[in-house]
């Protein structure tokens, strides 16, 4: 299985995502937004997710921020819960594109997991994609989660614990898919993303 083409081989994993990442930066203008959406996780309290529109129920992107054209709000029966989900165009040169938002009211010192529900979609024309998620202004020190997608067609959990530094801060998820031609786009399908406390999952 070939690497991303558009970065040397002899990169790590870490790196690569780095490089992928740098397409797009998150506008930490975001912070100045507060948006509030009923539809989350039904296992939790409504207080617990710190995400905004985290399953895209609102049939509408905000308050998410993408690059323009990249990111399309879609409703099927393809959704992983709900009714929609997010089509996430990836950018030619097996390169990456961004969604982010901006979260406020975050309690400091305490983990938090994240879980976001990818889909690599059937037919696909990508060998695998791969999906990142940090958060803050660095891709490397903000990382929470990376995982690859190998199978088209089926949901696939990216999970992973962090501890907020501050009350506000922006999350990003990168999507960037991996082909024999590189001058094509690939697509990945999100749903329902999840950042709240362990407590309210019944971990601590």
């Amino acid at each position: 299985m070939r690497r991303l083409s558009a970065i040397p081989a002899k990169l790590s994993q870490r790196q690569a995502f780095r490089t992928m990442s740098q397409e797009y930066k998150p506008d930490h203008s975001l912070l100045r937004t507060q948006h509030s959406n009923p539809f989350i996780n039904p296992t939790m309290s409504l207080s617990c997710n710190a995400v905004s529109n985290p399953s895209f129920e609102t049939g509408t992107l905000s308050p998410w921020h993408a690059p323009i054209n990249v990111a399309t709000i879609t409703n099927g029966s393809t959704s992983y819960s709900g009714n929609y989900y997010l089509n996430l165009q990836t950018a030619v040169g097996n390169r990456g594109n961004t969604i982010s938002q901006g979260l406020r009211h975050l309690k400091r010192h305490t983990q938090y997991k994240f879980s976001v529900q990818a889909q690599l979609p059937s037919p696909s024309g990508s060998e695998y994609c791969s999906v990142y998620v940090y958060i803050g202004r660095n891709a490397t020190v903000g990382k929470i989660a990376s995982a690859q997608l190998f199978h088209p067609g089926e949901w696939m959990e990216v999970a992973g614990n962090w501890v907020p530094r501050r009350e506000q801060d922006v999350l990003s998820v990168v999507a960037a898919c991996d082909s024999e031609d590189s001058s094509v786009t690939g697509n990945v399908l999100l749903d329902e993303i999840v950042f709240a406390p362990v407590d309210c999952y019944g971990l601590e």
